[in-house]
């Protein structure tokens, strides 16, 4: 929902940007669902009686979070919820816009 606003009172404008952000916040949302690579290494120093020496330990990890539960409809709901806020705004536009008309024409 694109709205325009050229006399709009600043709280639908307040109202329509934090829908805007709500937006933001369901595509970040997602990103728990994206996999994780990784690179890590590790050197050790070996101290013993006979002698002094390194281990090496090198390797690539991949972590992907298909099947967390607590994941599931996070990003559903704030999509819903931003959708929701955009039309409450869009509608209270539209009654306001109403109101100004009516005030003009008294």
């Amino acid at each position: 929902v694109k709205l325009e606003f050229d006399e709009t009172s600043p709280q639908l404008l307040a109202q329509y940007e934090n829908a805007k952000a709500i937006e933001t916040q369901a595509i970040t949302d997602e990103a728990p669902y994206l996999p994780h690579f990784g690179v890590f290494s590790e050197l050790n120093a070996i101290n013993g009686d006979r002698n002094t020496d390194d281990s090496y330990t090198i390797g690539l990890y991949f972590k992907w979070d298909i099947f967390n539960p607590s994941l599931q409809n996070k990003s559903f709901e704030t999509k819903a919820k931003a959708n929701s806020l955009k039309a409450k705004t869009s509608y209270l536009r539209k009654s306001e816009t109403a109101l100004r008309q009516n005030l003009k024409t008294k």
